[in-house]
C-alpha cells in the first residue's frame, strides 16, 4: 500500500473512531434522556452500552494515565447526560407554559431549543477532544483493539439498520431475488 493510501485510511479509521465514538454518546445520551418517560427499557439500553465500553477498557490493558484519561471521558459524558436530562425537562416546562397562553412565543421556544443543541454540541465537542486525547496516546498494539472494536460496532449497526429498514417495508428475511420472484 502506498503513503498516500495508508495516510488515507488511518485517517479514515480516526474519523471513524469519532463518528462512532460521538455516536456511542450520543446514544447513550438519548437513551438516558427517553429514560424519563420509559426507565426499563433506557436503562436496558445505558448498561449494555456501558458494558460494551467496560469491556474495550479492560481488553486495552489501560495504563494509570490512560485510565484517568477514559474516566474523564466517562464523567464528561455522564454529566452531560445530566445536563441534557435537566435541559429536556425545563424545555418541557416552557413549552407547557407557553401552550397554555393563547398565543405562544414559538420563537422564544425555538430560541430556549437552539441554546439547547448548541450547548449538547458543546459538550459533544469537549467529549471528542478527550476522545482523540486518549486515543493519541494508546499503543499500536491498543489502537488496532479499537479499530476492531469500532469495526464489529459499525457492522453491527449496519446489520441493524438493514434489518429495520426490512421490518418497516414488510420484508422478514427474505433475500432480494426471493422479493423479486413473488
Amino acid at each position: 500500500m502506498k503513503h498516500a493510501q495508508k495516510i488515507i485510511v488511518r485517517r479514515w479509521l480516526l474519523t471513524s473512531a469519532l463518528a462512532l465514538g460521538v455516536a456511542g454518546s450520543v446514544t447513550a445520551l438519548q437513551s438516558a434522556a427517553y429514560a424519563q418517560d420509559n426507565p426499563a427499557p433506557a436503562a436496558h439500553r445505558w448498561h449494555r452500552s456501558h458494558g460494551r465500553l467496560d469491556k474495550l477498557m479492560h481488553e486495552l490493558k489501560l495504563n494509570s494515565e490512560q485510565q484517568q484519561a477514559w474516566h474523564a471521558i466517562e464523567a464528561k459524558r455522564d454529566a452531560m447526560r445530566r445536563e441534557l436530562h435537566h435541559g429536556r425537562a425545563e424545555f418541557r416546562g416552557a413549552l407547557t407554559a407557553e401552550l397554555a397562553k393563547p398565543e405562544p412565543d414559538l420563537a422564544r421556544l425555538a430560541a430556549l431549543r437552539d441554546r439547547a443543541r448548541d450547548h449538547a454540541m458543546d459538550g459533544r465537542k469537549e467529549i471528542e477532544d478527550l476522545q482523540l486525547k486518549l486515543y493519541a496516546s494508546l499503543s499500536p498494539q491498543q489502537k488496532t483493539t479499537v479499530r476492531n472494536f469500532l469495526k464489529a460496532r459499525l457492522a453491527h449497526m449496519q446489520q441493524w439498520r438493514r434489518h429495520e429498514r426490512d421490518r418497516r417495508s414488510g420484508h422478514r428475511g427474505e433475500q432480494p431475488a426471493e422479493r423479486n420472484q413473488s
